[in-house]
């Protein structure tokens, strides 16, 4: 019998991960195994499994007979300065423990503030919270590669979007708005370049690292569509649905009085650079070494919004059926 795929993290990115573990060829496709604290089944023939991923024991237990464990795995982002390190530590000792190779769908916020474009050799400069426990989690991942304890790599998305992404700022903000006939919010500089990846090009890097001898043991980005402005992206949105291309900018007053009901849209308040100034990517080394380019934008966004239909058909029936 084929060893696991285990997918830790039933969020969105891990959900994608599952989508592109299902596009392998039947015939070499390993069983697939996602394990979070509430473990929700979202598709057939793959084992989810409730379990405590703060407990390294657990993790070494649920990968022991995988062959890769891929650790999408978060606390809430207004937990992240206290909840994120225990978790990760458990989760690279229990898959050391297994001896499993581990791939890390990571983020941008490592690189800090950088005019020109964020590429894999780009130094830490981060002076956030939330930088500093991304670049403390990387450290740890490459301290524990370089020990010959672990093996691993690091796969890195700038914002994403698509299917299952809602908590995005390129998610509700954007999508739910418009298909509700109200203007998109963007919660920063509207007309500054900025970087989006499509959430199944993070997925599908994650798996085609694991599947190649040349992943383990260096960062790479995702493929990334860098250079567009969120009014580009808007635009693209409203034009598919047949709505106008309104975009809104919410005063930094009225976030703040918001943030203190709101501990979530709170902790986005140091990271509003990214938002504010050009926020660029290189994805040209996954690119060329994969043969791999960014989904579209008209198809990223044409299957996003398919995908926030369909959960707006699902509530109905859901309602109806109650």
């Amino acid at each position: 019998m084929s060893r696991a795929a285990v997918v830790l993290g039933n969020g969105a990115l891990g959900a994608a991960v599952v989508r592109a573990l299902g596009r392998i060829e039947p015939e070499v496709r390993p069983p697939v195994r996602v394990v979070s604290r509430t473990a929700r089944a979202q598709q057939q023939g793959v084992e989810y499994v409730s379990r405590d991923l703060t407990n390294a024991q657990t993790v070494g237990d649920v990968c022991a007979d995988a062959e890769v464990v891929f650790h999408c795995a978060m606390p809430p982002y207004h937990k992240w300065t206290t909840d994120f390190e225990p978790l990760h530590s458990a989760i690279l000792r229990g898959a050391a423990s297994a001896r499993v190779p581990l791939v890390w769908g990571d983020n941008m916020y490592a690189y800090g503030r950088t005019a020109a474009p964020r590429t894999e050799e780009t130094p830490y400069a981060t002076f956030t919270r939330k930088g500093r426990v991304r670049a403390r989690l990387a450290d740890q991942i490459w301290e524990a590669h370089g020990a010959g304890h672990l093996q691993a790599t690091i796969v890195r998305a700038a914002d994403f979007y698509g299917p299952g992404a809602r908590l995005s700022t390129a998610g509700d903000f954007i999508f739910e708005k418009l298909l509700a006939g109200k203007p998109a919010q963007w919660l920063g500089d509207p007309d500054v370049p900025h970087a989006f990846t499509h959430i199944d090009d993070f997925a599908s890097a994650m798996v085609a690292l694991s599947r190649s001898e040349v992943g383990w043991g260096r960062t790479w980005h995702a493929p990334t569509l860098s250079g567009l402005t969120a009014r580009d992206f808007v635009a693209e949105a409203a034009r598919q649905i047949g709505a106008d291309a309104g975009i809104t900018v919410p005063p930094n007053a009225v976030l703040r009085l918001l943030g203190l009901f709101n501990p979530a849209l709170r902790a986005t308040f140091e990271m509003e650079y990214e938002r504010t100034e050009p926020f660029l990517v290189d994805s040209a080394l996954f690119e060329t070494t994969f043969r791999r380019t960014p989904t579209s934008l008209a198809s990223g966004i044409s299957q996003t919004l398919k995908w926030y239909r369909g959960e707006a058909e699902r509530a109905v029936g859901r309602r109806g059926a109650a």
